[in-house]
């Protein structure tokens, strides 16, 4: 994604790296954060403002209720591969 549709869809740089890294696969919040070289508190408040557009989705993890599984949506997808 380039720096105009970055702005046209009002996204930071980081969102769209947490987008382009869900393109991968699942990841948890844990994983998002280090690929950031953020923090977890920071990835909530990306993923919350991408789960509000439907862009990705969050889960709870079924092997630990704790956790949670962060999944990149068709939306999300399709706005990347604009």
């Amino acid at each position: 994604m380039n720096y105009m549709q970055m702005i046209k869809n009002k996204l930071t740089p980081r969102d769209c790296i947490v987008l382009e890294g869900l393109l991968e696969g699942d990841k948890c919040p844990t994983e998002l954060a280090k690929m950031c070289e953020s923090t977890t508190a920071a990835i909530t408040l990306i993923t919350d403002k991408l789960l509000f557009r439907r862009l990705i989705t969050r889960e709870q993890n079924p092997k630990d209720r704790r956790r949670f599984i962060i999944s990149v949506t068709d939306k999300g997808r399709g706005l990347l591969n604009e």
